[in-house]
């Protein structure tokens, strides 16, 4: 072989090597994340380990870490777990969790906290310790979150259709808020705005298919703050977000367990435990606030105010369901809800007045109220359209010793059919304002039925 030999195979060695340096660079910039990742600020940053969950979502979405460790491309192959070093928090940061590339059903991204805290004192602009702004297909478990601000006190603020969420097994520990304004001091905010409950048109749907359950949300009880555990709001339109909440234990709020705001079409309320709770001061109370959101589904719920004294100053609904008008809505549906009402002069145990609800359904709902004086209604029902109302096997006990006014069990108003049947009324006398038991008016006429009806 001669020279020229030896310097033309030297010459393609060398291309092969360049060129396969250039692969495995370019290969691992377009590198994608997937398996099992640890987060530990305690040990270095690595291509598995980040020592922030600042330094994870960057990995995910392909920016610079913050904690100095290597690139991964960015993106996700497959489905992502990205757990907290038992013992390793707290971690003080606050995260903005965008779109991540490649997530879908089968490719989720898990974050677990092993109960470790991440805090942060937010601010009006941003004013959730973890927003999720337009990422789908995420789970947030076992995470203690703590917002420290006294005003700005959302654990998680979701937006800008964030679909197939899954906030699970979480604690939100709202008790640094001491403010009573409606949009701020929350554990799920679903909203569009940084700081309003009620802006409904701010940011179009915020998300679908998103599923928040057993996660612990409590205010402090030496202040009024926490003005909500969980508040949604829909948009312009009504619009099915498909929604379940359930098996949330709420405690410690100022105004609503959970509040529902415009246009969330059949959202399901299911095994949730809410409870005011002793707060510094006592105002008017929804258990669930559900108004302008048709369709909704409250099964296996239990609402308590467990206020430390007897005040009559105020109105106290246990599930409060007003004015729903979408013919694409299902059934309204009130199953197997217990309601202990020990306050507030007016009180409604269960109030549907869903004005144009296609039918209701009153099943299995136990609902106490006992005190030295107050009045109002067990179950309170008022229907224009002629959809079939039921009310079977209920139980509504009032035990007042003095009724301030008229007091129904069950009152109903309803251009259809009413099926009542196996309902247990009892009331301590039979010498109150009013002697009926179950009050039904049909097609505009009305009649009162004075039995027990079981």
């Amino acid at each position: 072989m001669n020279k020229y030999s030896f310097k033309g195979l030297f010459r393609s060695f060398t291309l092969l090597a360049i060129f396969m340096a250039v692969y495995g660079l370019n290969n691992q910039a377009l590198a994608q994340m997937s398996g099992n990742y640890t987060i530990d600020k305690n040990s270095a940053a690595s291509s598995t380990n980040f020592q922030s969950y600042t330094s994870a979502v960057q990995a995910l979405r392909g920016l610079t870490r913050s904690d100095g460790g290597p690139s991964l491309g960015g993106g996700v192959n497959g489905a992502v777990t990205i757990s907290v070093v038992q013992g390793s928090g707290p971690y003080t940061e606050q995260l903005d969790v965008q779109a991540i590339t490649g997530t879908s059903s089968t490719n989720r991204v898990t974050f677990v906290g092993n109960g470790e805290q991440i805090t942060y004192s937010p601010s009006s602009t941003n004013s959730a310790v973890i927003k999720v702004n337009g990422a789908d297909y995420l789970t947030f478990r076992d995470i203690y979150v703590k917002p420290t601000h006294s005003t700005y006190t959302r654990a998680f603020w979701v937006l800008n259709a964030s679909d197939y969420l899954i906030i699970e097994d979480c604690e939100m520990d709202i008790t640094s808020a001491s403010s009573t304004s409606n949009g701020y001091g929350c554990g799920i905010a679903h909203v569009g705005s940084s700081t309003s409950a009620t802006s409904y048109s701010t940011g179009g749907n915020k998300g679908y298919g998103n599923i928040y359950r057993n996660n612990e949300i409590y205010g402090s009880t030496s202040n009024n703050g926490m003005y909500s555990g969980i508040i949604i709001n829909g948009s312009s339109s009504m619009s099915n977000l498909n929604l379940l909440i359930e098996g949330n234990y709420i405690h410690n709020y100022y105004y609503n367990g959970i509040y529902a705001y415009y246009n969330c079409l059949n959202t399901v309320y299911k095994g949730n435990t809410i409870i005011r709770g002793d707060k510094s001061s006592f105002g008017t109370h929804y258990g669930i606030y559900h108004y302008y959101c048709s369709g909704g589904k409250f099964y296996d719920n239990y609402v308590a105010d467990n206020a430390n004294s007897n005040g009559y100053s105020y109105t106290n609904y246990g599930i409060y369901a007003y004015y729903g008008t979408s013919s694409n809505a299902s059934v309204l549906e009130f199953v197997n809800n217990t309601i202990n009402l020990n306050s507030g002069g007016y009180r409604m145990g269960i109030y549907g007045n869903e004005y144009y609800a296609t039918g209701k359904k009153y099943l299995h709902n136990t609902i106490y109220m006992r005190s030295s004086q107050g009045y109002g209604y067990g179950i309170y029902s008022y229907t224009y359209n002629y959809g079939t109302v039921e009310y079977k096997n209920n139980i509504i006990d009032a035990s007042f010793n003095n009724y301030q006014s008229t007091f129904y069990n069950i009152y109903n108003y309803s251009y259809g059919t009413v099926d009542a049947d196996g309902n247990v009324l009892p009331r301590n006398n039979t010498s109150q304002h009013y002697t009926g038991y179950l009050y039904t008016l049909t097609n505009g006429g009305g009649t009162a039925q004075t039995f027990a009806n079981w």
